[in-house]
């Protein structure tokens, strides 16, 4: 196993900056990213209406009021969750595998913003998650105060999963999801070199026991310039999340995959590593540019933050799969067999074309290029996915 792990927020330095008053007033993004034309006013926050239109989140919320992820649980893996206002109810269980078992505070903020963008309960000045009755369990890997992990920590996580699975978490609450929004900084398109690590086995052990895993595809997309998903993303196993843009960037179509998300590059490339590989083939985009979650602190002027990254497309699944579970549960008391709820979540998909930006002087469109290459790929319809179950 590699000896050392770094976080999707954890690559580019700019990725976490703090809403400070009214207005987010700094806004950088991962490189490569357009600048925002404008701040985000923290009015948005409570809709975020882009990024539901883009999702159908907000039909959801219209046609299925009842879906609010009440009786499932998500195991989040990640820098630890802190006690934000807005997610005290949600939490059921903080734990640590970073070898300080008391050590289960976040002093980083990303694992905060994903728990926030699964289930931030709503309020007047909060941002609503996408399953905000949802208990969390949280599961620290990272180091006391960075977004740094072993790979042995994120192992001991996942087997602290089984153990649960095995012995009760002490609330009705069923593990409906397992959400890991981090990778290692490669691109893999092919799981033989790997053999039988023990990321590998836990996560296939959990597939049997119908526990769906999802897995960001990585940020390193203008760093490796190439095709692969970063460890374990790639693996047929879990369920890997790329990240399209979900903020009006100038000249630039809100339906892009963002310019750091690792991908596949074409539907064709997906059919051959899918046959002779044995890899993820089937990357499910959802949104990842400029999101706006909770931050690791309950000080007015600073509980939010504004995150980039294939991190924020992967708890946006992980709180679709939420969902998914408790209407299959509503009618059978059980979770959704695993492939019946991969089927629903990939059929539901909408296809989108990967476009660049608009020729300011034609109107017409650039040509295609190594990041936007105009192949179609899948993004997250989640109203689609739940009608079909």
């Amino acid at each position: 196993m590699g000896p050392f792990l770094k976080f999707n927020g954890k690559m580019y330095s700019e990725l976490k900056p703090l809403y400070r008053g009214k207005y987010a007033n700094r806004y950088t993004m991962p490189k490569g990213l357009p600048a925002l034309q404008k701040p985000i006013p923290i009015h948005n926050i409570t809709s975020d209406t882009l990024t539901e239109e883009q999702t159908m989140l907000d039909s959801v919320r219209k046609h299925h009021p009842e879906l609010t992820g009440k009786g499932i649980s998500v195991v989040i893996i990640d820098s630890g969750i802190f006690e934000h206002q807005m997610l005290r109810r949600n939490i059921k269980l903080r734990l640590s595998t970073n070898g300080n078992e008391s050590d289960v505070n976040d002093n980083y903020g990303h694992g905060t913003h994903m728990a926030g963008i699964i289930a931030a309960k709503d309020s007047k000045i909060s941002c609503i998650g996408i399953a905000p009755d949802a208990e969390i369990i949280s599961i620290k890997v990272t180091n006391e105060k960075s977004g740094s992990a072993t790979w042995k920590s994120i192992y001991l996580a996942l087997q602290k999963v089984h153990q649960l699975l095995d012995e009760g978490t002490g609330s009705n609450a069923k593990i409906g999801v397992v959400n890991i929004s981090f990778n290692g900084l490669d691109a893999q398109v092919n799981k033989s070199k790997f053999g039988k690590h023990r990321i590998f086995e836990s996560i296939r052990k959990l597939k049997e026991r119908n526990i769906p895993v999802v897995v960001s595809a990585g940020n390193a997309f203008e760093f490796v310039r190439e095709d692969g998903l970063g460890y374990p993303a790639f693996h047929p196993d879990v369920i890997a999340a790329g990240a399209h843009f979900n903020y009006q960037f100038k000249n630039l179509p809100t339906n892009a995959i963002t310019t750091f998300s690792q991908r596949y590059r074409s539907p064709f490339l997906h059919d051959v590593l899918g046959m002779f590989k044995g890899v993820n083939e089937k990357l499910i985009f959802a949104p990842g540019a400029c999101s706006v979650s909770l931050n690791n602190s309950n000080d007015p002027d600073a509980v939010y933050s504004i995150t980039s990254g294939t991190s924020v497309s992967a708890a946006i699944l992980s709180g679709a799969i939420i969902l998914m579970q408790q209407k299959w549960m509503m009618n059978t008391k059980q979770l959704m067999p695993l492939e019946k709820l991969k089927d629903a979540l990939h059929d539901g998909c909408d296809v989108f074309q990967n476009v660049g930006p608009l020729n300011p002087v034609t109107n017409e469109l650039a040509p295609a290029n190594r990041s936007y290459d105009k192949m179609r790929y899948t993004r997250l319809n989640i109203y689609k996915s739940l009608n079909l179950i």
